[in-house]
């Protein structure tokens, strides 16, 4: 903009003298050659702004990148450690459930082996169903819950559901193992 009004203020100053043609032909295109390269400059400029944008722009998704892949390595870590938990948990009461089984089992084996007198192993025999009764309700409660679980979010453990899934089958298994000992001791006792 200042450079159109010095390019009028030199005209006019100019005007003022006479000229030849020739010169005046000159110094026209003199004034177009200025007033190119002015606004060359001022494209350079505007260029030079939006390079610098954009390198700018640029860097800031480069670092918004790396917070983002940060944050997800968190998250994946964090769900990671929560699922190895839950299976730990799961392989667990799993394993407790077994040893439920073989444990009521011993016990009516010994019961009817050795022909003890019921009173002797009647408060073995109470122990071991109400042991059996609190791991059964266990494990109905981690059934339940799973499957409550995955019906509200198919996702929920999505990557671990098949191993998940084999355990809580193995779950039910027992359970049903743990009502038929149960029973069984429920009737040894009768004897």
């Amino acid at each position: 903009m200042s450079n159109d009004i010095d390019a009028v203020v030199m005209l006019e100053f100019l005007n003022e003298f006479e000229f030849d043609d020739s010169l005046d032909a000159s110094l026209s295109m003199t004034f177009e050659h200025l007033e190119l390269s002015y606004s060359s400059d001022d494209a350079a400029g505007e260029s030079t702004r939006s390079t610098k944008t954009r390198v700018m722009t640029a860097f800031a998704r480069e670092r918004q990148n790396g917070y983002h892949k940060k944050s997800a390595a968190k998250k994946k870590a964090n769900r990671l450690a929560i699922s190895n938990a839950f299976i730990a948990g799961l392989e667990w009461l799993v394993a407790m459930m077994g040893g439920r089984v073989q444990s009521s089992e011993r016990v009516i084996r010994k019961r009817q082996e050795l022909a003890i007198s019921a009173s002797a192993t009647d408060t073995e025999v109470e122990k071991q169903l109400a042991l059996n009764e609190s791991i059964v309700k266990c494990a109905e409660t981690w059934i339940a819950t799973w499957e409550q679980r995955r019906a509200e979010n198919k996702y929920f453990m999505r990557t671990w559901s098949d191993q998940i899934n084999v355990f809580m089958e193995r779950l039910k298994a027992l359970c049903e193992d743990v009502w038929s000992v149960n029973v069984s001791l429920a009737a040894v006792t009768e004897v």
